[in-house]
């Protein structure tokens, strides 16, 4: 599955999904917020990503490495954010 989470029935799957959206969408500008979004819940592969952007699978991994550096200090500078996602 693209998201993976903690709780076992499909309710706590959907919410904890929603959260991680919301929280996405404060933290990530238009381009990583697509870059994201083809990667984790269409599942399409760097490379693939790429060639509908119009740049390199390289360039992909690149923003991957920097969105999840972003996330990792936004939530390290905001912890009740993590408070508030595991409910």
């Amino acid at each position: 599955a693209p998201i993976h989470y903690i709780g076992h029935d499909v309710q706590t799957h959907i919410v904890e999904q929603q959260d991680l959206h919301r929280w996405i969408c404060k933290c990530l500008d238009k381009r990583d917020k697509i870059i994201l979004t083809l990667y984790y819940y269409e599942s399409l592969s760097m490379r693939e990503i790429g060639q509908s952007l119009g740049c390199s699978e390289s360039r992909v991994s690149q923003r991957l490495q920097h969105i999840y550096k972003s996330l990792r200090f936004w939530f390290a500078e905001h912890p009740e954010e993590l408070s508030l996602m595991a409910g």
